[in-house]
């Protein structure tokens, strides 16, 4: 949740200026939001996108449990923008043939992040290479998926989307179940039937790491009968 709320601010100037700047308003606000005991300012600050995935009832319960994780990521960003190490705007640009090119804030304007290449300009086996590496490395996941063909990417698209509407609609439900696995690992199961009562079985590994609960594994296979 707190990665998201990060996510949802665009940090301004680097650490090349003369004088050391006041932090971004942006990063002002969301810091502010980080420290108040009220989600709704915090929740206000996600996207659109990022709001349809959680509902405000959820999110504004995980606020209340992470006070002491808030109020730090708050001091590190203002620490941040002070410095500017490590911050800067960074903008995604949808292209009409379906492709993706990323754009970072330099001084005054804004400049191509790197080559405005698709799977489509992939001449040889070495590009397709190149452009795979370069995904990779960005975390680029748009990008990643327009190397593959098209065949590969419809199947893993649809793959996605499919465990994300059915973990949504299993966790509004409350019908994903939780086995603890000792103190530090997890696994969430949950079915989701499809038309011919046959349906896929997801499991969903969490392990404990720094008090924090990540997500190391997810398993997809035929639901059992």
């Amino acid at each position: 949740m707190l990665c998201a709320l990060a996510l949802a601010t665009a940090c301004a100037r680097g650490p090349n200026a003369a004088t050391t700047p006041p932090a971004p308003p942006a990063v002002a606000a969301l810091a502010e939001a980080l420290r108040s005991d009220d989600p709704a300012p915090a929740y206000a600050l996600l996207s659109q996108q990022v709001r349809s995935q959680i509902a405000f009832e959820t999110f504004a319960a995980r606020w209340r449990e992470t006070a002491a994780e808030r109020r730090a990521r708050a001091d590190e960003l203002e620490a941040g923008a002070l410095t500017g190490a490590g911050l800067h705007e960074r903008a995604r640009l949808a292209l009409p043939g379906g492709g993706t090119a990323w754009l970072v804030r330099e001084g005054e304007g804004w400049r191509m992040e790197s080559p405005m290449l698709s799977s489509a300009h992939a001449k040889s086996p070495q590009d397709a290479a190149r452009l795979l590496a370069q995904a990779l490395a960005g975390h680029d996941l748009d990008g990643i998926l327009e190397v593959l063909t098209e065949r590969r990417r419809e199947a893993v698209a649809s793959r996605l989307e499919a465990l994300v509407a059915s973990l949504t609609e299993q966790l509004d439900r409350g019908t994903v179940t939780v086995e603890q696995l000792g103190d530090e690992r997890a696994v969430l199961r949950w079915d989701s039937p499809d038309e011919d009562g046959e349906g896929t079985r997801y499991e969903l590994f969490l392990h404990l790491e720094q008090e924090q609960w990540r997500v190391d594994d997810v398993r997809i296979r035929e639901a059992e009968r």
